[in-house]
Protein backbone atom coordinates (compact mmCIF):
# COMPACT_ATOMS: atom_id res chain seq x y z
CA UNK A 1 0.00 0.00 0.00
CA UNK A 2 1.50 3.37 -1.01
CA UNK A 3 2.05 6.22 1.41
CA UNK A 4 -0.82 8.27 -0.01
CA UNK A 5 -3.23 5.33 0.20
CA UNK A 6 -2.18 4.62 3.80
CA UNK A 7 -2.61 8.30 4.71
CA UNK A 8 -6.06 8.34 3.11
CA UNK A 9 -7.12 5.29 5.12
CA UNK A 10 -6.29 6.68 8.56
CA UNK A 11 -7.42 10.23 7.79
CA UNK A 12 -10.74 9.02 6.34
CA UNK A 13 -11.35 6.78 9.35
CA UNK A 14 -10.66 9.63 11.74
CA UNK A 15 -12.81 12.12 9.84
CA UNK A 16 -15.70 9.69 9.59
CA UNK A 17 -15.65 9.12 13.35
CA UNK A 18 -15.38 12.84 13.98
CA UNK A 19 -18.93 13.49 12.80
CA UNK A 20 -20.34 11.71 15.84
CA UNK A 21 -17.95 11.45 18.76
CA UNK A 22 -14.97 13.80 18.46
CA UNK A 23 -14.19 15.94 21.54
CA UNK A 24 -12.72 19.44 21.28
CA UNK A 25 -10.19 20.78 23.75
CA UNK A 26 -8.83 24.23 24.47
CA UNK A 27 -6.25 24.78 27.23
CA UNK A 28 -9.09 25.34 29.68
CA UNK A 29 -10.76 21.99 28.88
CA UNK A 30 -7.41 20.23 28.91
CA UNK A 31 -6.56 21.67 32.31
CA UNK A 32 -9.91 20.47 33.65
CA UNK A 33 -9.32 17.01 32.15
CA UNK A 34 -5.95 16.88 33.90
CA UNK A 35 -7.51 17.76 37.26
CA UNK A 36 -10.09 14.97 37.04
CA UNK A 37 -7.68 12.43 35.51
CA UNK A 38 -9.37 12.21 32.09
CA UNK A 39 -6.74 13.42 29.63
CA UNK A 40 -7.29 11.47 26.37
CA UNK A 41 -4.90 8.54 26.04
CA UNK A 42 -3.61 9.93 22.74
CA UNK A 43 -2.18 12.95 24.56
CA UNK A 44 0.70 13.28 27.01
CA UNK A 45 1.45 16.42 28.99
CA UNK A 46 5.07 17.57 28.76
CA UNK A 47 7.03 19.30 31.52
CA UNK A 48 8.53 22.63 30.38
CA UNK A 49 11.48 22.07 32.74
CA UNK A 50 12.46 19.23 30.40
CA UNK A 51 11.67 20.90 27.07
CA UNK A 52 12.38 24.61 27.50
CA UNK A 53 15.54 26.63 26.99
CA UNK A 54 17.76 26.28 30.07
CA UNK A 55 17.57 29.97 31.04
CA UNK A 56 13.78 29.98 30.63
CA UNK A 57 13.41 26.74 32.61
CA UNK A 58 15.54 28.17 35.41
CA UNK A 59 13.26 31.21 35.68
CA UNK A 60 10.21 28.97 35.64
CA UNK A 61 11.65 26.96 38.52
CA UNK A 62 11.89 30.14 40.60
CA UNK A 63 8.53 31.67 39.66
CA UNK A 64 6.00 28.88 39.13
CA UNK A 65 5.97 26.93 42.35
CA UNK A 66 2.40 26.00 43.19
CA UNK A 67 1.07 27.61 40.00
CA UNK A 68 -1.58 26.22 37.70
CA UNK A 69 -1.38 24.30 34.45
CA UNK A 70 2.01 24.65 32.78
CA UNK A 71 2.31 21.68 30.46
CA UNK A 72 2.78 21.47 26.74
CA UNK A 73 1.13 18.64 24.83
CA UNK A 74 2.64 15.68 23.00
CA UNK A 75 0.58 13.70 20.49
CA UNK A 76 1.82 10.22 19.60
CA UNK A 77 -0.81 9.43 16.93
CA UNK A 78 -1.21 10.36 13.31
CA UNK A 79 -2.64 13.84 13.09
CA UNK A 80 -3.42 16.66 10.69
CA UNK A 81 -2.69 20.33 11.40
CA UNK A 82 -5.05 22.86 9.82
CA UNK A 83 -3.32 26.25 9.53
CA UNK A 84 -6.70 27.90 10.13
CA UNK A 85 -6.20 28.83 13.78
CA UNK A 86 -3.66 25.99 14.26
CA UNK A 87 -6.34 23.34 14.80
CA UNK A 88 -5.11 19.76 15.16
CA UNK A 89 -7.17 16.67 14.26
CA UNK A 90 -5.82 13.59 16.08
CA UNK A 91 -6.63 10.28 14.37
CA UNK A 92 -7.17 8.42 17.63
CA UNK A 93 -10.22 6.42 18.60
CA UNK A 94 -12.25 8.43 19.37
CA UNK A 95 -10.81 11.36 17.41
CA UNK A 96 -9.69 14.50 19.25
CA UNK A 97 -9.78 18.13 18.11
CA UNK A 98 -7.09 20.33 19.71
CA UNK A 99 -7.65 24.09 19.52
CA UNK A 100 -4.57 25.12 21.47
CA UNK A 101 -2.69 27.55 19.23
CA UNK A 102 -4.26 30.71 20.63
CA UNK A 103 -4.26 34.12 19.00
CA UNK A 104 -6.67 37.02 18.68
CA UNK A 105 -9.43 37.95 16.20
CA UNK A 106 -10.77 34.42 15.96
CA UNK A 107 -13.75 32.37 17.15
CA UNK A 108 -13.76 31.39 20.80
CA UNK A 109 -11.84 28.20 21.52
CA UNK A 110 -12.37 25.33 21.39
CA UNK A 111 -13.83 25.07 17.90
CA UNK A 112 -16.30 22.19 17.82
CA UNK A 113 -16.38 19.49 15.13
CA UNK A 114 -19.35 21.14 13.38
CA UNK A 115 -17.45 24.45 13.12
CA UNK A 116 -14.29 23.20 11.40
CA UNK A 117 -15.35 23.88 7.81
CA UNK A 118 -16.87 27.25 8.72
CA UNK A 119 -13.75 28.24 10.68
CA UNK A 120 -11.50 27.31 7.79
CA UNK A 121 -13.55 29.45 5.40
CA UNK A 122 -13.39 32.34 7.86
CA UNK A 123 -9.62 32.05 8.12
CA UNK A 124 -9.32 32.01 4.32
CA UNK A 125 -10.81 35.49 4.16
CA UNK A 126 -10.82 36.68 0.56
CA UNK A 127 -8.66 33.77 -0.62
CA UNK A 128 -10.55 30.88 -2.25
CA UNK A 129 -10.89 28.05 0.29
CA UNK A 130 -9.63 24.56 -0.63
CA UNK A 131 -11.94 22.00 -2.21
CA UNK A 132 -12.85 20.22 1.03
CA UNK A 133 -13.97 23.52 2.56
CA UNK A 134 -15.94 24.48 -0.55
CA UNK A 135 -17.72 21.12 -0.44
CA UNK A 136 -18.38 21.55 3.27
CA UNK A 137 -17.07 18.08 4.02
CA UNK A 138 -14.14 16.98 6.17
CA UNK A 139 -14.11 13.67 4.28
CA UNK A 140 -13.04 15.56 1.17
CA UNK A 141 -9.88 16.54 3.06
CA UNK A 142 -8.74 12.89 2.97
CA UNK A 143 -9.33 12.77 -0.80
CA UNK A 144 -6.86 15.60 -1.35
CA UNK A 145 -3.93 13.45 -0.20
CA UNK A 146 -1.60 12.50 -3.07
CA UNK A 147 1.69 10.63 -3.52
CA UNK A 148 3.45 13.96 -3.05
CA UNK A 149 1.92 14.58 0.38
CA UNK A 150 4.59 14.75 3.10
CA UNK A 151 4.02 12.93 6.40
CA UNK A 152 6.42 14.36 8.98
CA UNK A 153 7.99 12.08 11.55
CA UNK A 154 7.66 14.66 14.31
CA UNK A 155 6.18 18.13 14.00
CA UNK A 156 6.05 21.16 16.27
CA UNK A 157 3.83 24.02 15.21
CA UNK A 158 4.28 27.53 16.56
CA UNK A 159 1.67 29.52 14.66
CA UNK A 160 -1.84 30.68 15.44
CA UNK A 161 -4.47 33.00 14.04
CA UNK A 162 -2.23 36.09 13.74
CA UNK A 163 1.32 34.79 13.55
CA UNK A 164 2.53 36.46 10.35
CA UNK A 165 3.08 39.90 11.91
CA UNK A 166 6.22 40.95 13.77
CA UNK A 167 4.78 41.25 17.28
CA UNK A 168 3.00 37.90 17.13
CA UNK A 169 5.99 36.19 15.49
CA UNK A 170 8.50 37.40 18.08
CA UNK A 171 6.45 37.59 21.28
CA UNK A 172 4.07 34.64 20.80
CA UNK A 173 5.85 32.32 18.37
CA UNK A 174 9.20 33.18 19.99
CA UNK A 175 7.65 32.28 23.35
CA UNK A 176 6.74 28.85 21.96
CA UNK A 177 10.22 28.37 20.51
CA UNK A 178 11.84 29.09 23.88
CA UNK A 179 9.36 26.69 25.53
CA UNK A 180 10.56 23.99 23.12
CA UNK A 181 14.21 24.90 22.49
CA UNK A 182 15.80 22.12 24.53
CA UNK A 183 13.40 19.61 22.93
CA UNK A 184 14.32 20.85 19.45
CA UNK A 185 18.05 20.61 20.14
CA UNK A 186 17.74 17.14 21.66
CA UNK A 187 15.64 15.71 18.80
CA UNK A 188 16.95 16.86 15.40
CA UNK A 189 14.12 15.05 13.59
CA UNK A 190 11.55 17.61 14.79
CA UNK A 191 10.40 20.08 12.12
CA UNK A 192 8.95 23.46 13.10
CA UNK A 193 5.83 24.48 11.20
CA UNK A 194 5.35 28.26 11.12
CA UNK A 195 3.75 31.01 9.04
CA UNK A 196 6.22 33.92 9.14
CA UNK A 197 9.59 34.95 7.77
CA UNK A 198 10.36 36.38 11.22
CA UNK A 199 10.08 32.93 12.80
CA UNK A 200 12.43 31.64 10.11
CA UNK A 201 14.93 34.35 11.09
CA UNK A 202 14.59 33.39 14.77
CA UNK A 203 15.27 29.74 13.98
CA UNK A 204 18.43 30.70 12.11
CA UNK A 205 19.67 32.87 14.98
CA UNK A 206 18.89 30.10 17.47
CA UNK A 207 21.10 27.70 15.52
CA UNK A 208 18.23 25.79 13.86
CA UNK A 209 18.40 27.13 10.28
CA UNK A 210 17.16 24.01 8.50
CA UNK A 211 14.54 22.88 10.96
CA UNK A 212 11.57 25.02 10.01
CA UNK A 213 9.17 25.18 7.10
CA UNK A 214 6.65 27.88 6.30
CA UNK A 215 3.29 26.25 5.77
CA UNK A 216 1.51 27.03 2.49
CA UNK A 217 -1.56 29.16 3.09
CA UNK A 218 -4.43 27.00 4.39
CA UNK A 219 -2.79 23.72 3.38
CA UNK A 220 -2.88 21.02 6.10
CA UNK A 221 0.24 19.27 7.35
CA UNK A 222 0.34 15.61 8.37
CA UNK A 223 2.55 14.06 11.03
CA UNK A 224 3.08 10.81 12.89
CA UNK A 225 3.91 12.72 16.06
CA UNK A 226 3.26 16.27 17.20
CA UNK A 227 4.35 18.60 20.00
CA UNK A 228 2.33 21.68 20.97
CA UNK A 229 3.81 24.33 23.30
CA UNK A 230 1.30 26.41 25.30
CA UNK A 231 -0.06 29.64 23.88
CA UNK A 232 -0.02 33.08 25.43
CA UNK A 233 -3.53 32.95 26.82
CA UNK A 234 -4.45 34.73 30.04
CA UNK A 235 -3.26 31.70 31.98
CA UNK A 236 0.22 31.79 30.47
CA UNK A 237 0.74 35.54 30.16
CA UNK A 238 2.73 35.69 33.39
CA UNK A 239 5.48 33.61 31.75
CA UNK A 240 6.01 35.99 28.82
CA UNK A 241 8.73 37.97 30.63
CA UNK A 242 10.94 34.98 31.45
CA UNK A 243 10.55 33.64 27.92
CA UNK A 244 11.39 36.97 26.29
CA UNK A 245 14.44 37.50 28.51
CA UNK A 246 15.67 34.04 27.52
CA UNK A 247 14.94 34.78 23.85
CA UNK A 248 16.79 38.11 24.00
CA UNK A 249 19.79 36.39 25.58
CA UNK A 250 19.78 33.71 22.89
CA UNK A 251 19.57 36.31 20.10
CA UNK A 252 22.50 38.29 21.56
CA UNK A 253 24.62 35.18 22.06
CA UNK A 254 25.76 34.36 18.48
CA UNK A 255 29.15 35.80 17.60
CA UNK A 256 27.68 36.85 14.27
CA UNK A 257 25.58 39.47 16.04
CA UNK A 258 28.65 41.11 17.57
CA UNK A 259 30.51 40.96 14.28
CA UNK A 260 27.59 42.45 12.38
CA UNK A 261 27.27 45.44 14.67
CA UNK A 262 30.96 46.14 15.40
CA UNK A 263 29.94 47.62 18.72
CA UNK A 264 29.51 46.70 22.33
CA UNK A 265 25.99 45.47 23.25
CA UNK A 266 25.80 48.31 25.83
CA UNK A 267 27.34 51.69 24.94
CA UNK A 268 29.28 53.81 27.39
CA UNK A 269 26.60 56.56 27.44
CA UNK A 270 22.86 56.23 28.13
CA UNK A 271 20.83 56.15 24.93
CA UNK A 272 17.35 57.35 23.94
CA UNK A 273 15.86 55.57 20.92
CA UNK A 274 13.07 57.18 18.86
CA UNK A 275 11.13 54.95 16.45
CA UNK A 276 10.48 56.52 13.04
CA UNK A 277 7.42 54.98 11.37
CA UNK A 278 7.13 55.49 7.62
CA UNK A 279 4.14 57.39 6.24
CA UNK A 280 4.22 55.62 2.87
CA UNK A 281 1.50 53.14 3.80
CA UNK A 282 -2.28 53.29 3.56
CA UNK A 283 -3.56 56.37 5.42
CA UNK A 284 -0.07 57.03 6.76
CA UNK A 285 0.69 53.91 8.77
CA UNK A 286 0.44 55.61 12.21
CA UNK A 287 3.46 57.70 11.31
CA UNK A 288 4.36 60.75 13.42
CA UNK A 289 4.42 63.42 10.71
CA UNK A 290 6.48 65.89 12.74
CA UNK A 291 9.05 63.32 13.82
CA UNK A 292 11.94 65.71 13.12
CA UNK A 293 10.38 68.34 15.36
CA UNK A 294 10.41 65.83 18.21
CA UNK A 295 14.08 65.05 17.52
CA UNK A 296 14.88 68.76 17.68
CA UNK A 297 13.04 69.11 21.00
CA UNK A 298 14.76 66.07 22.48
CA UNK A 299 18.20 67.38 21.55
CA UNK A 300 17.42 70.54 23.49
CA UNK A 301 15.87 68.66 26.45
CA UNK A 302 18.27 65.76 27.03
CA UNK A 303 21.56 66.10 28.89
CA UNK A 304 24.60 66.38 26.60
CA UNK A 305 25.91 63.03 27.88
CA UNK A 306 22.87 61.21 26.41
CA UNK A 307 23.02 59.66 22.96
CA UNK A 308 19.93 60.16 20.78
CA UNK A 309 19.29 57.58 18.07
CA UNK A 310 16.55 56.94 15.54
CA UNK A 311 15.30 53.48 14.68
CA UNK A 312 13.99 52.56 11.22
CA UNK A 313 11.12 50.26 12.12
CA UNK A 314 10.75 48.45 8.79
CA UNK A 315 13.21 46.27 6.97
CA UNK A 316 16.06 45.98 9.49
CA UNK A 317 17.35 42.42 10.03
CA UNK A 318 16.39 40.95 13.38
CA UNK A 319 19.95 40.71 14.69
CA UNK A 320 20.60 44.40 13.94
CA UNK A 321 17.31 45.42 15.52
CA UNK A 322 18.27 43.46 18.64
CA UNK A 323 21.62 45.26 18.77
CA UNK A 324 20.09 48.73 18.33
CA UNK A 325 17.47 48.24 21.04
CA UNK A 326 19.95 46.49 23.31
CA UNK A 327 21.88 49.78 23.52
CA UNK A 328 18.86 51.90 24.48
CA UNK A 329 17.64 52.75 27.97
CA UNK A 330 14.67 54.87 26.87
CA UNK A 331 12.44 54.22 23.86
CA UNK A 332 9.85 56.62 22.39
CA UNK A 333 7.54 54.67 20.09
CA UNK A 334 4.43 55.47 18.09
CA UNK A 335 2.15 52.47 18.51
CA UNK A 336 3.26 49.64 16.25
CA UNK A 337 5.04 46.32 16.00
CA UNK A 338 8.48 47.90 16.39
CA UNK A 339 7.77 48.27 20.12
CA UNK A 340 8.18 44.50 20.37
CA UNK A 341 11.94 45.12 20.33
CA UNK A 342 11.76 46.34 23.93
CA UNK A 343 12.52 42.70 24.82
CA UNK A 344 16.15 43.44 23.89
CA UNK A 345 16.49 46.53 26.13
CA UNK A 346 18.44 46.44 29.42
CA UNK A 347 16.45 45.82 32.63
CA UNK A 348 14.54 48.79 34.12
CA UNK A 349 14.36 50.63 30.82
CA UNK A 350 11.70 53.28 30.16
CA UNK A 351 9.08 53.05 27.40
CA UNK A 352 6.94 55.92 26.08
CA UNK A 353 4.26 54.59 23.75
CA UNK A 354 2.36 57.22 21.73
CA UNK A 355 -1.07 55.89 20.83
CA UNK A 356 -4.49 57.13 19.81
CA UNK A 357 -7.25 57.38 22.39
CA UNK A 358 -9.32 54.55 20.87
CA UNK A 359 -6.35 52.49 19.66
CA UNK A 360 -6.94 48.75 19.76
CA UNK A 361 -4.29 46.11 20.34
CA UNK A 362 -2.78 47.67 23.45
CA UNK A 363 -0.37 44.85 24.16
CA UNK A 364 2.85 46.71 24.86
CA UNK A 365 2.01 47.86 28.37
CA UNK A 366 1.67 44.23 29.41
CA UNK A 367 4.86 43.29 27.58
CA UNK A 368 6.77 46.11 29.31
CA UNK A 369 5.41 45.07 32.72
CA UNK A 370 6.41 41.44 32.15
CA UNK A 371 9.96 42.57 31.33
CA UNK A 372 10.22 44.88 34.34
CA UNK A 373 10.37 48.08 32.27
CA UNK A 374 8.74 51.37 33.26
CA UNK A 375 5.93 52.17 30.84
CA UNK A 376 4.07 55.41 30.09
CA UNK A 377 1.19 55.51 27.66
CA UNK A 378 1.00 58.88 25.90
CA UNK A 379 -2.57 59.12 24.63
CA UNK A 380 -3.71 61.62 22.01
CA UNK A 381 -7.02 62.27 20.28
CA UNK A 382 -6.56 61.79 16.56
CA UNK A 383 -9.79 63.68 15.82
CA UNK A 384 -8.46 66.89 17.38
CA UNK A 385 -7.60 69.52 14.78
CA UNK A 386 -3.98 69.91 15.88
CA UNK A 387 -3.38 66.14 15.65
CA UNK A 388 -4.52 65.91 12.03
CA UNK A 389 -2.59 65.88 8.81
CA UNK A 390 -3.20 68.77 6.43
CA UNK A 391 -4.36 66.18 3.90
CA UNK A 392 -8.06 65.61 4.28
CA UNK A 393 -7.98 62.01 3.05
CA UNK A 394 -5.47 61.07 5.78
CA UNK A 395 -7.65 62.21 8.68
CA UNK A 396 -9.23 59.89 11.20
CA UNK A 397 -8.59 56.63 9.37
CA UNK A 398 -8.02 53.54 11.58
CA UNK A 399 -4.27 53.58 10.97
CA UNK A 400 -3.78 57.22 10.06
CA UNK A 401 -0.67 59.30 10.48
CA UNK A 402 -0.81 62.06 13.06
CA UNK A 403 0.83 65.30 14.23
CA UNK A 404 2.31 65.13 17.71
CA UNK A 405 2.02 67.93 20.26
CA UNK A 406 5.78 67.98 20.89
CA UNK A 407 5.83 70.38 23.91
CA UNK A 408 3.22 68.16 25.58
CA UNK A 409 5.35 65.03 25.16
CA UNK A 410 8.53 66.80 26.27
CA UNK A 411 6.72 67.93 29.40
CA UNK A 412 5.64 64.33 30.11
CA UNK A 413 9.25 63.23 29.78
CA UNK A 414 10.29 65.88 32.31
CA UNK A 415 7.58 64.79 34.75
CA UNK A 416 8.39 61.10 34.40
CA UNK A 417 11.81 61.27 36.03
CA UNK A 418 13.51 60.17 32.83
CA UNK A 419 16.05 63.00 32.89
CA UNK A 420 17.10 62.02 36.43
CA UNK A 421 17.37 58.39 35.32
CA UNK A 422 19.63 59.34 32.41
CA UNK A 423 21.94 61.51 34.50
CA UNK A 424 25.24 59.70 35.17
CA UNK A 425 25.56 58.78 38.88
CA UNK A 426 28.49 60.40 40.66
CA UNK A 427 29.97 57.02 41.66
CA UNK A 428 29.82 55.57 38.14
CA UNK A 429 32.04 56.18 35.11
CA UNK A 430 30.87 59.23 33.17
CA UNK A 431 28.03 58.39 30.83
CA UNK A 432 27.15 54.99 32.34
CA UNK A 433 23.57 54.31 33.34
CA UNK A 434 22.81 52.24 36.40
CA UNK A 435 19.35 51.66 37.87
CA UNK A 436 17.08 54.65 37.14
CA UNK A 437 17.04 57.11 40.02
CA UNK A 438 13.79 57.83 41.84
CA UNK A 439 12.52 61.41 41.42
CA UNK A 440 12.57 63.81 44.36
CA UNK A 441 9.78 63.39 46.90
CA UNK A 442 6.57 65.15 45.86
CA UNK A 443 7.61 65.75 42.27
CA UNK A 444 6.38 62.64 40.53
CA UNK A 445 3.78 60.19 41.72
CA UNK A 446 3.49 58.95 38.11
CA UNK A 447 6.88 57.21 38.27
CA UNK A 448 5.00 53.94 38.70
CA UNK A 449 3.34 53.22 35.35
CA UNK A 450 0.24 51.72 36.98
CA UNK A 451 -0.65 55.01 38.70
CA UNK A 452 -0.08 57.91 36.27
CA UNK A 453 -1.22 61.29 37.53
CA UNK A 454 -0.50 63.44 34.50
CA UNK A 455 -3.39 64.10 32.14
CA UNK A 456 -2.77 62.94 28.55
CA UNK A 457 -3.24 65.43 25.74
CA UNK A 458 -6.72 64.88 24.32
CA UNK A 459 -7.11 68.02 22.27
Amino acid sequence: MGRARSLQVWSRAALQNMASNATSYSWRELEHAQKIGRVPSALQLTDPHETADEAFAAELSRSTRGSAFLAGVSVNHHCAVLPSYGIVIVASSPPVILDLAGGCCRPQAPIQRGQLVQAHKLAAGKAPPPMWARKGSLLALANEVTNRTVVHRWLLHVFHSHSTTYFHSIAECGYKLMWSLRLLRTHPQIRVMHASKFVGALLEILGLPDRGFQSPHLQPAFARRLSIPPSLTADFGRYLGPAMRALAGAVRAPSGLRLATNSSPVPSAPTVLVVRRGAGRTAGGRAMLNHDELILGLRELLPPTVMLKEFPSEGLPLALAASAWGQAHVAICPHGAGSTNMIFMPPNSIIFEILAEEQKGRVYKGLAASLGHRYFNCVYNRTAARARSQLGFARNAPYTSFVLDVPWLLDLIRQSGTLEALAPPAHSPRGRLSSPARPPRGRLSSWLPSTPTWIPWRG
